[in-house]
């Protein structure tokens, strides 16, 4: 169950993704992102306490990714086995093209993992996979406009057209699309609250959200775990990008 909206760079601010993560209220809260290492790469990302994988990161490559849960009409039996899908992102962090990091992903066995879409945008191009338990769909094409991606264990196809009409209207309304952003994120209808980008039912909620921005040097990340609909104390992490020359300070 997730949230995830993407806003282009626009030459003076970088591409901006945001997640909310939705999840049931009876999971242990995750941890803050961190810097980590793997396979010479350097990127950052928070961790699920529970799984200890991750929904969202960022690569010292310049790509940031996030995966979130695909209910179809038609769901799978479960199976037994089965890996947690926060292990996904982290065996494509060291990729340097997002082209590359759907290469990676065909090489891991997806069939050990429940349906799932996975977005990975850099500065000027996103690529979204979908894995429904029996193939694998890919699409890569230029970022030009925002983008929005919903899921909820009630049905995707519930939750996708009320968040993206309303974030629709609210870019519409706002002359700073990063406010626009933040305002969907935020957001609940009082008599509509499962539906809600900020949702909220008897067994499951707004968990946190987590902003990326990738620049041109720079990433940046900041999560705020969310407190009964509101955003709590936020941590910060940066990581500079490969090949970005760092001036020394006198």
């Amino acid at each position: 169950m997730c949230t995830i909206s993407v806003i282009p760079g626009d030459g003076r601010r970088g591409t901006r993704l945001i997640v909310n993560r939705d999840e049931r209220r009876t999971r242990s809260a995750a941890w803050p992102p961190t810097r980590r290492e793997t396979r010479g790469t350097t990127f950052i990302a928070p961790t699920d306490s529970q799984a200890k994988g991750t929904w969202i990161a960022a690569s010292s490559t310049g790509i940031a990714y996030a995966i979130m849960n695909a209910t179809p009409r038609e769901q799978l039996l479960p199976a037994a086995g089965m890996r947690s899908r926060g292990h996904v992102i982290p065996e494509l962090v060291s990729a340097h093209a997002i082209d590359e990091a759907g290469q990676c992903l065909q090489a891991i066995s997806l069939h050990r993992f429940t349906p799932f879409r996975l977005i990975a945008v850099d500065d000027d191009s996103a690529g979204v996979w979908v894995w429904d338990g029996r193939s694998l769909g890919c699409l890569h094409e230029a970022l030009r406009t925002p983008r929005l991606f919903a899921s909820s264990s009630l049905g995707d196809h519930l939750v996708e057209a009320p968040r993206r009409e309303l974030f629709a209207r609210l870019l519409a309304s706002d002359t700073d699309s990063w406010r626009a952003q933040d305002r969907l994120h935020v957001h609940s209808w009082p008599d509509r609250r499962h539906l809600s980008a900020n949702m909220s039912r008897s067994d499951a909620c707004t968990v946190s959200r987590t902003t990326v921005v990738v620049a041109d040097s720079r990433i940046d990340m900041s999560y705020a775990p969310f407190i009964d609909g509101w955003p709590g104390p936020v941590s910060q992490v940066s990581v500079i990008r490969s090949g970005t020359v760092v001036a020394a300070v006198a």
